[in-house]
C-alpha cells in the first residue's frame, strides 16, 4: 500500500470531486495530519475520523461541488469540542480542494504514472488557487521555497509520518509523500491463523509473501498485497529476502518452525522474526538453538509468543488480531526502508 495508490484508487474514474485533507491538528483529534476523504456527487470514500466532524465536512464538500470552475481550494479550522461537541476536544484544520474536468484528469494521470527511480510528492499551496501538483525532483519545486524540499527529504526517512504542513513566511504548503514503501513480510503457514492474519493486513502498509508447501491450503483469492508462494524449499526463499524483511513463522509443523527460525537467525539480516507458540515452546526452541550455536544476543531477536501483551486468546482470529497490531507497531518504529545511499541518489538525480 502507498499513498499514491490509495489516493489513485479513490479518484480513478471521477471527473469531478472534492479532496478533503486534514492539514493541521491541535490537541486530541480522531485522525492524523494527512488523513483524506474524497467526495463526489455519487460517492464518498476514505475517512477523516467519523462523527460530527466528518458529517460537517461532507456537507461542506457537497456545497463546494455546486461551484463552477475547474479548481477551487479553501480551508476550515474547527474546534471539535466547543463547535462540534466531540469528546476529543482538540481542533483541526481541513483543506477542501475541488477538482473538475481538466484539473481532475491531470491529477489522476499524474497519480497513475509510475516513477520507480524517484520518490514523488503531492504538493498544495494552502492559500493559493493553483491545483495540487505531483512532483518528483527539486526542479519541479523551483517556484516553491526550499522548506518544501527539506520537508520532502524528511518525509522519506520518517518511519510513520507521511504528510506535513510547511510554513514559509506568510505562505503555507501541504506536502504528502506518495510512494511510501510497504514493509515486506514473509509469512510461513496458511492455516487458520495465517488466513486470518492475511485478511487483517490487506489494507495496511505491508507486502506479503505467503508461503506453504501444501498446494490446496490457500484460499481461491487473496488480497492485492499478498503473493502466494507454494515452496518446497523455504530456506532458499529466506536467503533471497531484503535485510528489512519481517518474518512470521506459524506453520503446521513444529519441526519446520524450528528449522525456519534456525535458518533465519543464522542469516542475521532481518528486521523482525515472530514465532507462533507458547512460552514453553520458546523455552524448548531456545535450548535447541543454543545447542545449534545461536548466541544469546541473537536469540533475543526471536519474538515468541507473538502478539500484543494483553490481547490473548487461542481463537485464530484473536491471535491474528494481536499479531497484526504488533506488526504495525513494530513497523512504525522500524528504520525507514530508504537508506542514506538512496537519499544521496535522489539528490543526485534532482
Amino acid at each position: 500500500m502507498s499513498w499514491r495508490k490509495d489516493l489513485f484508487d479513490k479518484v480513478d474514474g471521477l471527473n469531478r470531486f472534492v479532496l478533503i485533507t486534514v492539514i493541521e491538528v491541535s490537541g486530541s483529534a480522531p485522525r492524523e495530519v494527512g488523513a483524506r476523504m474524497v467526495v463526489s456527487e455519487k460517492s464518498i470514500s476514505g475517512s477523516i475520523g467519523g462523527g460530527n466532524l466528518e458529517y460537517k465536512a461532507i456537507q461542506s464538500a457537497k456545497e463546494l461541488l455546486s461551484h463552477s470552475g475547474e479548481f477551487t481550494r479553501r480551508t476550515e479550522f474547527t474546534g471539535l469540542g466547543v463547535t462540534l461537541k466531540q469528546c476529543c476536544g482538540g481542533a483541526v484544520q481541513l483543506m477542501f480542494e475541488l477538482f473538475s474536468k481538466k484539473s481532475a484528469k491531470r491529477l489522476i494521470d499524474a497519480l497513475a504514472l509510475e516513477h520507480s527511480d524517484r520518490p514523488r510528492f503531492l504538493v498544495s499551496c494552502v492559500f493559493g488557487d493553483h491545483p495540487a501538483r505531483v512532483v518528483s525532483r527539486r526542479d519541479d519545486l523551483s517556484q516553491m521555497p526550499d522548506a518544501i524540499w527539506d520537508s520532502a527529504r524528511s518525509l522519506i526517512t520518517a518511519n510513520s509520518k507521511t504528510s506535513q504542513l510547511v510554513t514559509d513566511g506568510k505562505a503555507q504548503w501541504f506536502i504528502t509523500y506518495l510512494d511510501e514503501q510497504p514493509t515486506k513480510i514473509v509469512l510461513f503457514g496458511a492455516g487458520h491463523v495465517g488466513k486470518s492474519l492475511v485478511k487483517l493486513l490487506q489494507d495496511l502498509p505491508f507486502q506479503i509473501d505467503w508461503v506453504d508447501s501444501r498446494v490446496d491450503i490457500f484460499p481461491t483469492t487473496v488480497p492485492d498485497n499478498t503473493r502466494v508462494v507454494n515452496s518446497k524449499d523455504p530456506m532458499k526463499l529466506i536467503d533471497n529476502q531484503p535485510e528489512d524483511v519481517f518474518f512470521v513463522v506459524m506453520t503446521h509443523d513444529h519441526g519446520l518452525d524450528y528449522e525456519l527460525c534456525l535458518h533465519i537467525l543464522r542469516r542475521r539480516k532481518f528486521a523482525w522474526l515472530g514465532l507462533i507458540g507458547s512460552k514453553t515452546k520458546r523455552m524448548r526452541f531456545e535450548q535447541r538453538l543454543e545447542k545449534d550455536s545461536i548466541d544469546s544476543f541473537t536469540l533475543q531477536r526471536l519474538v515468541c509468543p507473538i502478539g500484543i501483551p494483553g490481547i490473548r486468546g487461542k481463537f485464530p482470529a484473536v491471535i491474528a488480531l494481536s499479531t497484526a497490531a504488533q506488526l504495525l507497531e513494530v513497523r512504525n518504529h522500524a528504520v525507514s526502508a530508504f537508506s542514506d545511499n538512496t537519499l544521496l541518489q535522489v539528490e543526485a538525480q534532482s
